[in-house]
């Protein structure tokens, strides 16, 4: 007759023994898809840059003066956030390859901890100076003229000038406005590439150290779950060979 103890017993012998071969190579793994995120980091980066700068141009296009003037302190916040998103969109897509590697084994997803992500502090470039009045009024030559008429023939006004000089103050003052309005808007979309660089700079180096510390991490958390996996394994082919030694004796 069929010893089905013996049977099943020499089962779980080469269940546990292809357990213990497949909990090697979990270094290799861990440094290669690390890797791999490391490789598709450059693209997540120049999209939330792109984001960003395409963002910034449409805040400035249809910002008020209060806007403007707050435009600065807007931009800062969402450069550290646009740093952080890049490492948790690249993260977010290596975690589960990281679980994949601890689940293949027989390991409890929550060995892959990668810990809280550190703070990314940015130095932003200084925004460009105000542009001076005189630059304003430079392009105006169409509009100075009339502000003349009344100091060349200043003795001699009549009222038919003065509607003349009304219309020419007013005129003066929409494109003034109108020159400063657009002066300011170029002097902020001349920050943006400089915001973007800097973003782009930060968001890479902060990739690149936060992979490093998730694979260190990842890989000293594994080994120390496959050390205790191999233990247990040892342990229960161990207790198998010790009782069928056992019933083996007369």
């Amino acid at each position: 007759m069929v010893d089905r103890y013996a049977e099943a017993v020499r089962m779980r012998r080469a269940e546990l023994t292809a357990q213990r071969a497949g909990l090697a190579g979990h270094r290799a793994e861990v440094h290669t898809v690390c890797g791999l995120a490391r490789a598709s980091a450059a693209m997540q980066v120049t999209t939330v840059v792109g984001a960003l700068t395409a963002e910034s141009t449409r805040y400035l296009d249809r910002a008020g003066r209060a806007d403007r003037a707050r435009f600065p302190e807007h931009a800062r916040a969402a450069a550290d956030r646009a740093v952080d998103l890049v490492v948790q969109r690249v993260e977010g897509r290596l975690l589960p390859e990281l679980r994949r590697i601890a689940t293949v084994r027989g390991l409890p997803m929550d060995v892959v901890d990668t810990g809280p992500p550190e703070a990314t502090d940015l130095t932003l470039p200084s925004v460009p100076p105000p542009a001076r009045p005189w630059q304003v009024l430079s392009g105006s030559r169409t509009v100075l003229p009339w502000l003349g008429v009344p100091i060349v023939g200043a003795p001699a006004v009549t009222g038919t000038v003065g509607p003349a000089v009304g219309c020419g103050a007013v005129l003066l003052g929409v494109t003034v406005a109108t020159r400063w309005v657009a002066a300011e808007r170029t002097r902020l979309r001349q920050w943006i590439p400089g915001v973007a660089a800097v973003v782009r700079a930060a968001a890479t180096s902060a990739l690149v150290a936060r992979l490093v510390h998730v694979e260190q991490r990842v890989v000293a958390a594994l080994d120390v779950a496959v050390a205790a996996r191999l233990a247990a394994i040892d342990d229960e082919l161990a207790a198998l060979a010790a009782e069928g030694s056992a019933r083996a004796r007369p």
